[in-house]
């Protein structure tokens, strides 16, 4: 995909993603093993060729660039406030990070040793999820704005959720760089949103049925 506008919407289709993984670990307690895989493993893709390499192609985006859709075309209605507010909170600790050089490079090193325990583990192996959590609270926690998570008691008590949840967080993080660094940006989801709604179902189209991919001015 070279197309940088599909770039930037497919990183805010990771972002949301994340947001609702986010929101189902809090509640229930578990979320969908192969998306999780899809978004931790976008953590650990150090020097991706392009955008669908992080996420290791875009087909592990599909909740994402559904929900994507959905809400930024219904979002006057306020279809899921918790998750849009969770999407706008990773946009915020995006734009914080983007000015403090210093944490970029301990986020940096944190993850490139994560990266080599998940090749002794894998991405998804508790280890491995404590780890990237504990980047997450060593520096993006440590900013007086905090993206409070709201959830079933219990299950917010539980370490294991409690990292699967800063994991998350962590990787929305990694996709708003990618959303900015592809162009992303507030006007845009103000005066485009349908365009990017459009482009986000056009997307899907496309790894659906990918023999019709000239219909989406893929790449």
């Amino acid at each position: 995909m070279e197309n940088r506008f599909d770039n930037a919407v497919v990183s805010l289709a990771a972002i949301f993603q994340s947001a609702a993984a986010i929101s189902e670990v809090a509640h229930k307690g578990h979320t969908d093993e192969h998306y999780l895989s899809v978004l931790i493993t976008s953590l650990l893709e150090l020097n991706p060729q392009s955008v669908e390499a992080v996420y290791g192609g875009i087909s592990g985006l599909q909740p994402g660039l559904a929900l994507l859709s959905r809400e930024l075309v219904h979002s006057r209605k306020a279809v899921n406030s918790e998750l849009v507010r969770y999407v706008v909170g990773i946009l915020y600790l995006e734009r914080k990070l983007n000015k403090n050089r210093a944490m970029q490079k301990q986020l940096a090193d944190g993850i490139q040793r994560a990266a080599n325990q998940a090749e002794l583990f894998s991405p998804t192996h508790p280890n491995v999820i404590a780890n990237l959590a504990q980047i997450y609270s060593d520096t993006m926690s440590t900013f007086s704005y905090r993206i409070m998570v709201h959830g079933e008691e219990n299950i917010l008590r539980d370490t294991a959720n409690q990292n699967k949840i800063r994991t998350l967080l962590l990787a929305g993080v990694r996709s708003a760089v990618l959303w900015r660094q592809n162009g992303g940006n507030r006007w845009i989801l103000l005066v485009r949103r349908k365009h990017v709604a459009n482009r986000a179902e056009a997307i899907m189209r496309h790894i659906q049925f990918p023999s019709h991919s000239d219909r989406t001015n893929l790449h």
